[in-house]
């Protein structure tokens, strides 16, 4: 069974974060197959949110 954009905007609602500019890490694995992959995500994220930040730093980038 795979999550929907449908079924990621009502996780997210719930979360109560349509006001909020939200910090999102995490990994797509985690939720299991995305109908539509890291679009679906993003999109889900873009909707249901006043807007993303989203780190692109690695572990590596942080070891100087």
């Amino acid at each position: 069974m795979s999550v929907s954009l449908p079924d990621l905007k009502t996780g997210l609602s719930k979360l109560g974060l349509t006001k909020h500019l939200v910090i999102a890490h995490a990994s797509l694995k985690a939720f299991g197959p995305i109908e539509g992959g890291a679009e679906t995500m993003l999109n889900a994220l873009l909707d249901s949110t006043r807007g993303i930040i989203m780190p692109t730093f690695t572990y590596k980038t942080m070891l100087n």
